[in-house]
């Protein structure tokens, strides 16, 4: 297997992660190091390169990779010396979660909408929006912003649905139409 040059663009949770950077004007035999940040809203990781004559070599124990958390990351790589730090690449990286780890692997949309749905299903038999228990008052969100809500994470998964076919190379619509 050819290792790769360059941050891959996913990288797959519970994996080793292997992957080298040539930078010519930082090389690492002058002393150079070279330290990765990848950061979401919730999670924040780092590692660090080693040195291999001028180039970084940067491997991330698949023991390490388990424990990050699936989704879409920041990522920035900066070289240190003496006190002089440069940012050397900035992008986007995805982290896949570990299929060997217990996870929900649903999309925020359709956790969402089974969330909504089983709110729909467990109140419209009550018909309840409001009750009071011990002086305390509580409010539930109606059912008419419910099922809107409902209706604009379905127009969203159903979006996603369309770029996962897409990437997997099916196009066009999935529905068979005839007409007599």
């Amino acid at each position: 297997m050819a290792t790769l040059t360059y941050m891959p663009k996913e990288i797959q949770a519970g994996d080793t992660l292997v992957f080298t950077k040539s930078l010519g004007d930082y090389p690492a035999s002058n002393g150079w190091t070279l330290t990765y940040y990848l950061s979401s809203a919730d999670n924040f990781y780092s590692f660090s390169a080693s040195a291999v004559e001028n180039d970084f070599s940067i491997e991330v124990a698949a023991t390490s990779t388990g424990l990050w958390v699936a989704g879409d990351y920041k990522y920035l790589a900066r070289v240190v010396l003496a006190g002089a730090v440069y940012v050397v690449a900035t992008g986007m990286v995805t982290i896949l979660a570990d299929f060997t780890a217990a996870a929900d692997l649903r999309s925020h949309s359709k956790i969402m909408i089974d969330a909504i749905e089983e709110v729909l299903e467990g109140r419209i038999p009550d018909d309840v929006e409001r009750y009071s228990i011990a002086g305390r008052t509580i409010d539930m969100i109606p059912i008419p912003e419910l099922m809107q809500l409902q209706s604009h994470y379905k127009m969203q998964y159903k979006k996603e649905l369309s770029a996962q076919r897409q990437a997997a190379g099916k196009t066009g619509n999935p529905q068979i139409l005839v007409r007599f």
